[in-house]
């Protein structure tokens, strides 16, 4: 079994070293920084289950860290607690509304720290894994069967029904009749450039629905060759983007540019880039193809006429952004000691009642946290969640029965 990660933060590692031996041998793997810049770029390379993170850490503050780490889909689903020496209703206040999945403060015993992260990480996993049975079709992620495996096992299997895929927070729907591809719907795309789009997905989930398909057919070739194609199709896009940082990176134009030779295509491309674009936005908004864009892409890169952004960077971005907002900010601070107020008013032992004080939080943020997690999750209560295992059983039961009449059974 995956051992959990935990990524911590803080400024003074050496600090936390009676947490961090606590986890280790609880069976967490730890990993710790001294920046939020580095644990930013980590996010990304350890994949955390949970991200501790102090207030008050050098380059990147915790606050701030926050809104980097919830505003990037890679990483906007792993939960985040943050430590303060703060214990003032105002700063808790302030945390909560930003999105913070719990709030420790200093000193802290370590045991009560562990059985936090237990909570948190067990409610992820109860919402993640919990199954829901009925007839109407079933669900997965990408990680465990992407969308070219999904429809070669419908293909087999001569389903008919409808496929809703959702990663990066982009949402497409393919159709399929008795296993044949019959129309897809993305964004603004054709049927066939919706499905290829679809095919380089890697990560996120997928919905497949048992149901009569009325969509007016929107493509007429043949489900095995737009398989093959799509496979060609997926090798190159990989082959490319090996050459590019990730797809979730943020560029820039390089002052070089304005000495180089480029053509209308590219010229047109570097004209979309603004202050936080990121590489997967330019493939989307591009009117080129996928593949024709990623080479150009490539092509930008291999000049240094387009240059991956530093945290830096991204972060004086979106600072000079927020600045230019103060009415929002003063709206937020506003709504912050309106709240404070009425929860002192309604408790007068509010501030010297630890315990009290720890367990409203837990609630409020259990709260939250339930309600965002189930309004992420694609998965709804009339679909078979299937893992890894499961679906590579059905589609070898499908193999096996491909030629029989009904098949139906073998799914539901």
């Amino acid at each position: 079994m995956e051992r959990q990660r935990i990524l911590i933060a803080v400024k003074l590692p050496d600090q936390i070293q009676a947490l961090r031996n606590a986890l280790v041998s609880a069976g967490y793997e730890v990993k710790t920084v001294d920046n939020g810049a580095a644990a930013l770029t980590l996010c990304r390379e350890f994949r955390p289950h949970l991200l501790l993170a102090e207030i008050s850490l050098p380059k990147i503050d915790g606050h701030h860290l926050l809104r980097e780490v919830k505003a990037q889909s890679a990483t906007k689903n792993i939960p985040f607690v943050l430590l303060s020496p703060h214990r003032s209703v105002e700063e808790r206040v302030h945390s909560i509304d930003l999105g913070v999945d719990d709030y420790i403060t200093i000193p802290f015993d370590v045991n009560e720290v562990l059985l936090r992260f237990e909570i948190i990480l067990k409610e992820v996993e109860h919402f993640e894994t919990t199954a829901y049975r009925n007839t109407n079709g079933f669900s997965g992620r990408l990680t465990e069967m992407n969308v070219l495996e999904l429809l070669q096992t419908l293909e087999i299997g001569k389903k008919t029904g409808s496929v809703k895929i959702q990663s990066d927070e982009k949402e497409g729907i393919i159709y399929v009749r008795k296993g044949e591809i019959i129309n897809a719907a993305l964004d603004n795309l054709d049927a066939l450039h919706a499905v290829f789009r679809m095919f380089t997905w890697l990560d996120g989930m997928f919905q497949f629905e048992l149901m009569e398909v009325e969509q007016p057919r929107g493509l007429n070739v043949p489900a095995v060759e737009i398989l093959q194609k799509g496979l060609l199709f997926r090798d190159r896009w990989e082959t490319m983007v090996k050459s590019l940082p990730p797809l979730q990176a943020s560029v820039t134009v390089s002052p070089k540019v304005s000495s180089m030779t480029v053509t209308e295509e590219e010229n047109t491309l570097l004209g979309l880039v603004n202050g936080r674009s990121r590489l997967i936005d330019l493939i989307e908004k591009s009117k080129l193809n996928d593949l024709q864009t990623l080479q150009i892409l490539v092509n930008l890169f291999s000049r240094g006429a387009l240059v991956e952004q530093t945290t830096e960077e991204i972060f004086e971005n979106g600072a000079a952004r927020s600045n230019g907002c103060g009415e929002s900010a003063t709206n937020q601070q506003r709504l912050a000691n309106v709240v404070s107020k009425f929860l002192k008013s309604e408790n007068g032992s509010l501030s010297n009642g630890t315990t009290e004080r720890r367990r409203s939080d837990r609630r409020r943020q259990e709260r939250r946290l339930r309600h965002r997690r189930r309004s992420d999750l694609v998965v709804e209560r009339n679909r078979i969640h299937l893992n890894k295992t499961e679906l590579l059983m059905i589609r070898q039961k499908l193999a096996h029965t491909a030629d029989d009449q009904d098949t139906s059974a073998i799914l539901f």
